[in-house]
């Protein structure tokens, strides 16, 4: 995404060392701050962010020492930030950033402490972000379901992790960006089903699925699935389905949604 900058604090020396298969420090939890690093949302995931009162998109990670072993304060880590954007039609955009390599705490990290919050020194400019997409044909009220990734990507004690790795460690935070003031982005999910992605392989989220009744019926008429959420994100499991084209039903509040989605393997 080149209208994204990225702000990058790089503190302490780079060291190069064996990757090992495992994870000691785990993203338990993102949280987002203001322009003054200063955490405004306790939790990321789930969160619905206005526009106009939030200028920066800043990722502060909660990390944790999964591991047995002690971080020194000499130690030092990687954090990588994948940004991702979806509308009704699938992937807008995803863009992959590695910060600076940072040096240890003030003291030690003992196995089970948590660094919290973590500040990743990256700065996301929302508005560059929606402008970017609006250059791409794809508005704000387009834009139904916004994703970051979020973990450790290498330490001195490990070295480079493998993406299979810190995928494991990693958290994923998946969010919303409204204009309160006109509400169209509100206006768009009580008109509409919001699924990811599409076409789906495995699983299919729904959004705004909270105390909401979902149905999936094949193309002939038989319902294959059945699922109350008492969630706002449902995730549906329809691995087990054949590909082709679906009918997603959703009954909520009286009112009865529906939408054509696709699986394929």
């Amino acid at each position: 995404m080149k209208y994204i900058t990225l702000v990058v604090a790089i503190i302490g020396m780079i060291f190069s060392t064996t990757a090992q298969n495992s994870v000691k420090l785990k993203t338990i939890n993102t949280t987002i701050g203001d322009d003054n690093m200063q955490q405004t949302i306790e939790n990321l995931d789930g969160a619905v962010i206005n526009v106009d009162s939030q200028t920066n998109l800043i990722p502060l990670l909660h990390v944790v020492n999964i591991s047995n072993d002690t971080f020194p304060a000499t130690a030092w880590y990687e954090v990588t930030v994948e940004f991702l954007l979806y509308a009704d039609t699938g992937l807008v955009d995803i863009d992959r950033n590695p910060s600076g390599r940072y040096p240890g705490m003030i003291d030690a990290i003992l196995p089970n402490d948590t660094l919290s919050p973590f500040y990743l020194f990256m700065i996301f400019p929302i508005q560059s972000i929606i402008d970017y997409c609006h250059a791409q044909g794809v508005e704000l009220e387009d834009i139904v379901y916004w994703q970051t990734i979020s973990g450790i990507s290498a330490t001195s004690e490990e070295g480079e992790y493998s993406d299979s790795i810190f995928y494991a460690g990693a958290d994923t935070a998946t969010f919303r960006m409204v204009r309160t003031a006109t509400g169209i982005e509100i206006r768009k999910i009580e008109q509409n089903i919001s699924v990811f992605p599409i076409p789906a392989q495995n699983q299919m989220i729904v959004m705004d699925a909270q105390n909401a009744d979902l149905q999936l019926f094949n193309i002939i008429g038989q319902q294959v699935l059945q699922q109350h959420s008492d969630l706002d994100k449902a995730v549906l499991d329809v691995s087990y389905l054949p590909s082709g084209i679906y009918v997603l039903k959703m009954l909520k509040n009286n009112a009865v949604l529906t939408k054509k989605v696709e699986i394929t393997k």
